[in-house]
């Protein structure tokens, strides 16, 4: 501790107390995130450290923090996953001020929005902060890093690829059960053979009906006779009516529904309808694949 100061650091604002209290703000760019915003609330009371006159008479400086992910990646060494560039700026200051002027630098842990002295200053200074963000972001100094710049991008590139997959007119079959470009594939589940079956029942382009349009040689009729289109296979061939009975009854054991049809069984999506994980209907749908034995 400073001899007769306390410095006091939470989310986007910052104060010292002393005989007499200095706040200290700086706002964020909109983009930034929690950690962005702990890091430069710490860079900022070093930032002032720096330019103490006197500091002779510090000792030792101890900042608190609710982020355990700012304490851990300052003091702990733990691995810095973004903003790289603010965080190497800060240790460096940080050993800046211990070896100059032989000023200890402590973090500490302290809950957000605990009973904690100083913390209804600390919230008036980050709404002061955020306002000054919002009102004046064109004029303002605002913190932007590297990896603001790269999220920003990121959401910019994933908004044009949605609208162009939206819009497209080719895929629309896979579409039906891949709305959202950001949902991740599960490329190995339940296992890889049956994982790949699954991927190419969603894009249309894999049963006798869709062979047939590419190659007339091939017969686009199912063994029972009718056309063979995905909705055929999974849902009414009477070839494979056991194992189709055996998921009707597993789906309603584990979701509830008396019924399938292809959305719930190719959605990529988690179906909002059911409280099962996305992976249950998944792996169902694989015992119904094997046991149908129609790919062996």
């Amino acid at each position: 501790m400073l001899k007769d100061k306390k410095f006091k650091i939470e989310d986007k604002r910052l104060e010292i107390f002393n005989n007499t209290e200095t706040e200290l703000k700086q706002p964020v760019s909109k983009r930034g995130s929690i950690l962005l915003a702990e890091l430069v609330a710490i860079k900022l009371v070093l930032d002032y450290i720096s330019r103490v006159e006197n500091k002779t008479i510090i000792e030792e400086v101890k900042i608190f923090s609710d982020s355990q992910s700012a304490i851990g990646i300052l003091s702990l060494n733990w691995k810095i996953e973004n903003h790289r560039s603010t965080s190497h700026e800060i240790i460096s200051l940080i050993k800046s001020i211990q070896k100059h002027h032989g000023i200890k630098i402590n973090f500490e842990w302290t809950p957000g929005h605990a009973d904690v002295r100083g913390n209804e200053i600390a919230d008036k200074l980050a709404k002061e902060a955020a306002k000054e963000a919002n009102e004046n972001e064109k004029e303002a100094h605002i913190t932007v890093t590297k990896q603001d710049i790269k999220t920003a991008a990121r959401i910019l590139v994933n908004k044009k690829w949605q609208h162009c997959w939206d819009n497209s007119d080719t895929g629309r079959f896979y579409y039906n059960f891949h709305h959202n470009v950001n949902e991740k594939l599960a490329l190995d589940f339940p296992d890889h053979k049956t994982s790949k079956i699954i991927r190419n029942l969603r894009s249309g382009y894999y049963l006798k009906n869709y062979q047939n349009k590419i190659n007339s040689n091939v017969d686009p009729k199912c063994e029972c006779g009718q056309l063979e289109t995905v909705e055929h296979y999974l849902l009414f061939c009477e070839n494979y009516e056991e194992a189709r009975q055996k998921l009707i009854h597993d789906i309603f054991f584990n979701t509830g529904s008396v019924h399938i049809d292809l959305e719930l069984l190719l959605s990529i999506e988690k179906n909002d309808n059911y409280s099962v994980s996305r992976e249950t209907p998944m792996r169902l749908l694989g015992d119904f694949i094997r046991e149908s034995r129609r790919f062996d």
